[in-house]
């Protein structure tokens, strides 16, 4: 069997999503390390993500509410003559 595993960082499937992702995704030491330790970055993730949610929200309405990508993703690797399996990390 040919198998392809596509990993991905991913992205909001709504706009209640937003915050909660780009919590995770900023609180993760190893992709972004804002050099102030684990607690004081977590801390700082979550403000970050507070703002820019409600910068970002009016962007993701206006793309149906949430992020594109897992579908346009799908799409592609649908072409593919393999089974794909998505993971994504946030």
């Amino acid at each position: 069997m040919n198998a392809l595993l596509a990993l991905g960082m991913g992205g909001p499937e709504n706009i209640e999503a937003i915050e909660p992702f780009l919590t995770r995704l900023l609180s993760d030491r190893a992709l972004i390390n804002f050099g102030i330790g684990e607690l004081p970055q977590r801390i700082l993730a979550k403000i970050i993500a507070k703002l820019r949610s409600k910068q970002t929200a009016p962007m993701y309405e206006r793309m149906g509410s949430g992020s594109p990508h897992h579908t346009i993703i799908k799409r592609l690797l649908d072409k593919l003559p393999l089974d794909v399996y998505i993971g994504y990390c946030y």
